[in-house]
């Protein structure tokens, strides 16, 4: 399965003279969503609510949600169901409503929250996470345009190259499923592979 991110965004819209705020936040950690959350009440300390879906760490995600005064099951529960259905993690999602005089429904506030979530997603561009193991690799100056080619085929990068007067240390980043086919490629050469933990 191939899991997404995407960028930071922002969208409004308005149902019924209700006002929705929509904010989209990359995020790594539940602890990075509780500060943006406690910015944007403090921010918008004049709303009804500010409802709000997150999900972070990749193929087993923590998630979170609050309907924040709304009824239950009607406003954080409708945006976290727009981030599973498109695989997003690492990213939050942020509703804030300011109430209109008009009553919505809890069909019609499901549809509200989550068509806000959608509409802030709809103009967002979706990159897949790719996981990565970071390596270190010995090798003589005779072997760094190799592996330089070989890790870039890989879809790899160099992270960082240090040269000394015997050898080069050169740290590797690459896709997680690089990582056979870059042993098996550096072991006929007797470059030394070192793969962080």
């Amino acid at each position: 399965m191939t899991i997404y991110t995407t960028h930071n965004a922002e969208a409004h819209s308005e149902i019924k003279r209700s006002r929705f705020l929509t904010f989209g936040y990359c995020i790594d950690s539940a602890e990075q969503h509780a500060i943006l959350l406690q910015q944007l009440q403090q921010q918008f300390h004049k709303a009804n609510h500010v409802c709000w879906a997150y999900r972070v760490n990749g193929e087993r995600p923590l998630e979170g949600y609050s309907d924040d005064g709304e009824p239950s099951g009607t406003a954080g529960m409708p945006i976290l169901n727009v981030l599973r259905h498109h695989q997003l993690v690492d990213y939050a999602v942020y509703v804030v409503r300011f109430f209109g005089g008009i009553k919505l429904g809890t069909g019609g506030l499901q549809r509200a929250y989550s068509g806000a979530a959608q509409q802030l997603l709809n103009d967002c561009t979706l990159s897949p996470v790719i996981d990565t193991h970071s390596c270190t690799a010995t090798l003589g100056f005779a072997q760094e345009s190799f592996l330089r080619r070989e890790v870039q085929q890989l879809q790899g990068r160099v992270v960082d190259c240090h040269y000394h007067s015997d050898r080069v240390d050169m740290t590797i980043e690459l896709p997680s499923d690089q990582t056979e086919a870059l042993q098996s490629l550096c072991q006929p050469q007797q470059i030394l592979l070192r793969f962080a933990l």
